[in-house]
């Protein structure tokens, strides 16, 4: 059996429900656990104990009495600093608001907690929440769980970190150009990507003073240590109550012809992947469809192209000036931008 820190998010929840397992317990459980293994991580950057502590004994109560918050009732979270979260600091990674506490939540910090969950805190990101690693003068340097000398990735990097070392078992991210999916690829956990404007952005990267914020191509999105956990946690985060999401309907569709390309744009998958979708490929042709291998013109320059122009305007229109030259060198040194 694995460690309480290591039980899926639906576990937990379940074994709280039933009366198996206090909220109490296991928020002191992951405590002991930050203490243990954040100080070498640097994941977790602020830790919001004793009001976090007062919740989960409120959850015990509730559940005592025979009533239940909801899908996530007593569950332990932890966001992104990027989500504002009334009471407790939120930099936005940036200096100037090293000390900023928001009167509010972001929409899904709220949604979290209205489906029954406690935040425990918020977790380390890059500076101006946009790099493929995680570091800043700010908040240090977040390291890999698995091997403190490598990378985390970005820009959810104390986000990945803290699922993957049992510091938390929910996490919000967001993402712009894979900053869900690098870390979370880079420390083993799962993340979804939603699409554009599935969630609320409401709350998220929202700096003092500033009316406006990236909103194209920002997309915050769920993070947990499974698939099983995503599945629980979306439908949660679209409206603040349990959603079903109806998968589309299979059936045998004889008529249809689809393109299939194997190297999309020339970007050859991995082996697994490959094997994957060619087992893909016998179950369509099994259900009557025609496959025509094809290769599109996909044209990346001009997509990175306009991926640039579309970043450069949104960072000048949400960002201060002090902040927009570390995403701004990062397009130029990457040929998105030009000077």
């Amino acid at each position: 059996m694995p460690p309480l820190v290591y039980l899926s998010a639906t576990e937990m929840a379940r074994r709280i429900r039933v009366g198996s397992l206090s909220s109490t317990s296991l928020l002191e459980a992951h405590l002991e656990r930050i203490a243990q293994v954040n100080p070498s991580i640097n994941a977790v950057v602020n830790v919001d104990a004793e009001p976090a502590r007062k919740r989960a004994e409120q959850a015990d109560q509730a559940t005592a009495r025979g009533e239940c918050w909801g899908p996530l009732h007593g569950v332990p979270f932890t966001a992104k600093d990027v989500f504002q979260s009334a009471g407790l600091t939120t930099t936005s990674i940036a200096m100037r608001y090293a000390t900023h506490v928001p009167q509010r939540d972001a929409a899904l910090v709220r949604r979290l907690k209205a489906a029954g969950a406690i935040l425990l805190g918020k977790t380390n990101l890059p500076t101006a929440s946009y790099d493929w690693q995680t570091n800043s003068r700010l908040l240090g340097r977040c390291n890999n769980p698995y091997e403190l000398t490598r990378t985390v990735g970005g820009s959810s990097g104390g986000s990945a970190a803290a699922l993957a070392a049992g510091m938390s078992p929910i996490e919000l991210g967001s993402d712009v150009a894979g900053s869900l999916r690098v870390p979370a690829h880079f420390c083993g956990v799962a993340a979804l990507r939603p699409t554009e404007g599935l969630l609320s952005l409401d709350g998220h990267g929202v700096l003092p003073g500033r009316s406006s914020r990236v909103d194209h191509l920002a997309v915050p999105g769920p993070m947990a240590r499974s698939a099983e956990d995503l599945e629980l946690l979306l439908p949660l985060l679209l409206d603040g109550e349990a959603r079903p999401l109806h998968p589309l309907e299979t059936k045998p569709f004889p008529r249809l012809r689809l393109a299939w390309s194997s190297s999309l744009g020339g970007i050859v998958p991995s082996q697994p992947v490959r094997t994957a979708m060619a087992r893909l490929q016998c179950e369509l042709v099994a259900a009557g469809a025609t496959l025509l291998e094809t290769e599109p013109d996909v044209g990346w320059a001009e997509a990175q192209r306009v991926w640039g122009t579309i970043q450069g305007h949104e960072i000048i229109s949400s960002y201060p000036r002090p902040l927009c030259w570390w995403p701004f060198r990062w397009l130029l040194r990457t040929g998105v931008v030009e000077a």
